[in-house]
């Protein structure tokens, strides 16, 4: 964190300075309003299942959603905010997200610079990143959502896989990916670099052990192995059933939305099979990115940062369920791309018209910066998820003109 005591660091660091600012405005700006139901359906979902009822596939009192949560979550998450006063706990778990979402990022971007020597204390469009962070990290604080305590999570485990600490990262995404299958496709990306790092095994070893833990952990709170499965089953079907009925509403703000919006005939099976593409094209680039290179720990880490850059922009622009206020999720992909453009050597200019367009598109239109028709016609279009893509499409560019650099350098005689 920038010293915030000494006028000079508020001045050089003006950008993340407006980001902690912002995010203590939007805290303010929760404190009048009525609790929202991102708070009531998950706190409530846990009264439900500590008193034996099934909050899963029914609409809860207070809400216009189901609750689509892990079993898990619920206990061993929101239970804990259950026990305030209904505001105060939504403040509390809200403030506590945001905290750590920053304490997380800022954790993050310490470790690239440790373990792959990109500053970005030193990166001139440093501030335009931070104000791209605020703007998703304000949006989902006034919805008081899951997303923000998820992604700081990720970006914890992330750090820890980078560093090696293996086991850590495996649990750490292994209570993501439960409580929120949002994950599931970074981790499934993770796979293809690590297939070359023997102890990058050992994080999906530790993965796969401790997701076991967290799907049976409710399993003695719920009394029965019946029950257990009753409610599991339940989770599924409600997850299944929305994606079924809702995925086409305009509040999921998805590339399938984006081309139904174009008169573009879309139906779930045929966006299982563009998600299906779309997964196993990310994989095998990362497969070339990751076997075009020399073999080394280095090497190694970059190929996850970008199986976590573009894994971030698969789960916001083509998960059936994704909506404009967890677009937090995509903010990992940003100093991915500064990373690898750095890398490279592109134009500051270059990178800001990228950057700035993607803030443009993603979060200052979908804001009340602009009139609301302008906010309702582009809302309607689906051009977030659109602008996702084509984010997604830049990375995987500058990642290949890596790769390209790197054998250039080492086809050069010594």
């Amino acid at each position: 964190m920038a010293n915030f005591f000494s006028k000079a660091a508020l001045k050089r660091e003006w950008g993340q300075t407006a980001c902690l600012f912002l995010a203590f405005l939007g805290l303010l700006a929760l404190m009048p309003r009525s609790v929202g139901e991102h708070f009531i359906f998950p706190t409530e979902s846990f009264r439900w299942l500590a008193h034996g009822q099934n909050p899963y596939g029914v609409i809860l009192p207070r809400c216009s959603g189901p609750f689509l949560y892990s079993p898990a979550s619920a206990f061993f998450l929101f239970s804990f905010f259950s026990l305030f006063p209904e505001k105060l706990g939504e403040l509390l778990y809200t403030a506590l997200s945001a905290g750590l979402f920053l304490f997380a990022l800022n954790f993050f971007i310490g470790t690239l610079n440790r373990r792959l020597g990109f500053d970005l204390s030193k990166n001139p469009l440093r501030h335009l990143a931070w104000l791209m962070v605020a703007s998703e990290l304000l949006g989902a604080i006034l919805a008081t959502k899951f997303e923000i305590l998820l992604v700081a999570g990720g970006l914890s485990a992330f750090s820890a896989l980078l560093q090696g600490r293996w086991v850590w990262a495996g649990i750490g995404f292994a209570a993501i990916c439960n409580f929120k299958l949002q994950a599931l496709p970074v981790v499934l990306l993770f796979s293809v670099p690590s297939l070359r790092n023997r102890q990058g095994l050992l994080f999906f070893l530790s993965f796969f052990l401790a997701s076991l833990f967290w799907f049976f952990a409710p399993l003695p709170l719920l009394g029965s192995w019946n029950r257990f499965v009753v409610i599991t089953l339940s989770w599924m079907a409600a997850i299944d059933a929305q994606v079924s009925g809702e995925w086409l509403k305009a509040v999921y703000q998805h590339f399938f939305g984006f081309l139904s919006a174009l008169a573009v005939p879309m139906d779930l099976p045929l966006a299982k099979k563009i998600m299906g593409g779309v997964g196993t094209s990310l994989g095998l680039w990362l497969a070339f990115f990751t076997w075009r290179q020399p073999r080394g720990d280095r090497n190694y880490r970059e190929s996850l940062l970008l199986a976590l850059g573009l894994g971030c922009l698969y789960i916001v622009a083509f998960s059936p369920l994704s909506q404009s206020n967890a677009y937090i999720w995509y903010l990992p992909s940003i100093f991915c791309f500064l990373f690898f453009s750095a890398r490279i050597g592109l134009p500051a200019a270059v990178q800001a018209g990228v950057l700035g367009g993607a803030y443009a598109i993603i979060s200052i239109a979908y804001s009340d910066l602009v009139p609301r028709f302008v906010y309702r016609a582009i809302y309607n279009l689906r051009l977030k998820p659109a602008a996702a893509v084509g984010f997604l499409m830049v990375i995987a560019g500058v990642s290949w003109f890596a790769v390209r650099k790197e054998k250039t350098a080492t086809a050069l005689p010594s």
